[in-house]
């Protein structure tokens, strides 16, 4: 990860924060998705002739307290550091990045950061820094685009809970536009239906009055349940998310803090999202506490597959018990149905236990022991 050398403005210095754990998770998630990211949408941007945005709809400084970088860095850094940079830069793809932030003082900070980290960028690489609200910001960027987004990854990491659903939505219905947000469970599950004066801003919050059936549930975790399906839920029928993922983040009492939520239209895009949480999370839980060892979970990686991979090749193979399907069915079957990456060993294991009768290739042609091609079709024994 990148680190920050610190500079010599002092005076907006003292009052940046220090990066908790979680948010090291959270950057690192951010990083793991970005970096496949660009290189899809560059391939499409190109056959298209659009440009590719990234939306920071809280940047904050761009740094921490003790060095390190805040996502505006990790997002240019996923870009101009990428291991394909030279092909990815050489000027027939535009990247647009635009990081919006309501405090003057972290806005010259960011500014700073960014000019320390990447003096000389190419010109394909467009950087828009705002200072403002987020949400006037953003309608009025939605405004300026005639409410027709780019290709768009929204980052929007707020902190408290009056951030208006009606904006994911309006992002959303962009094609190839999907976000990320910090959805703050903690301070939901503790606000809601406390004061009466702040029951609008929950209302906006799901854009629904449908939260107030809380007040008769009491138990925290069936109410944080409550809340989290209810924004998911909301995201599916306002904003037409076909495909949402979310990732709890705990402090260091083992709490739950917050929930990152990632919504999307694309199957792949829900694909390299669940790669880039199961790096920081290699059980597949989705979850993250402070009280453990951030660095450990980043570098164990996939090195629990042997613990999940029966279970997964378990339920493909009471998903497709006597059916003829394809590869990519049962690709696309582990990656929205269930909480598992798909792993081809799935496959082998399944076969080696003789619930796979046959496969075969698309082109009919012979194919080696234990590989599954693309355009291959399975039949499952009954």
């Amino acid at each position: 990860m990148v680190q920050m050398k610190l500079g010599t403005n002092q005076e907006d210095r003292k009052n940046l924060l220090t990066m908790a754990p979680h948010t090291k998770v959270k950057h690192e998630i951010l990083k793991n998705y970005l970096h496949p990211w660009f290189n899809i949408m560059a391939g499409l941007a190109r056959m298209s002739g659009h440009p590719i945005q990234y939306i920071d709809g809280f940047a904050g400084p761009g740094e921490y307290k003790t060095g390190e970088v805040g996502s505006p860095i990790v997002a240019l850094d996923s870009l101009l550091n990428h291991q394909l940079k030279d092909q990815l830069l050489s000027g027939d793809v535009e990247y647009r990045f635009v990081f919006i932030e309501k405090n003057k003082n972290r806005v010259n900070l960011l500014r700073e950061a960014i000019e320390e980290q990447f003096p000389a960028r190419p010109p394909c690489v467009k950087i828009d820094i705002v200072q403002g609200d987020f949400e006037d910001e953003m309608l009025s960027h939605l405004t300026l685009s005639r409410g027709r987004l780019p290709p768009t990854f929204a980052f929007i990491d707020p902190f408290g809970y009056s951030l208006p659903i009606s904006i994911m939505s309006e992002i959303m219905h962009n094609e190839r536009c999907e976000i990320m947000v910090n959805y703050m469970s903690g301070f939901v599950n503790r606000f809601a239906g406390v004061d009466p004066k702040n029951d609008g801003k929950f209302d906006a919050l799901f854009g629904t009055e449908r939260w107030r059936d809380i007040r008769s549930i009491d138990e925290p975790a069936e109410r944080r349940k409550f809340f989290l399906d209810l924004y998911k839920s909301q995201l599916r029928s306002l904003a037409g998310a076909r495909y949402i993922r979310d990732f709890e983040m705990k402090n260091h009492h083992h709490q739950v803090c917050y929930d990152l939520v990632y919504a999307t239209n694309n199957k792949t895009g829900m694909e390299q999202m669940k790669e880039a949480m199961w790096r920081v999370d290699p059980k597949g839980t989705y979850s993250f506490s402070d009280i453990t060892n951030p660095c450990q979970a980043t570098l164990v990686q996939f090195m629990e597959e042997k613990y999940w991979l029966p279970e997964a090749a378990e339920l493909i193979g009471l998903r497709f018990q006597g059916q003829t399907v394809s590869v990519e069915d049962v690709q696309w079957y582990v990656v929205l149905e269930t909480p598992y990456l798909f792993r081809k060993a799935c496959l082998k294991k399944l076969e080696e236990e003789g619930r796979i009768q046959s496969v075969v290739k698309g082109d009919m042609t012979k194919r080696k022991k234990w590989t599954y091609p693309k355009g291959s079709t399975i039949t499952f024994r009954s």
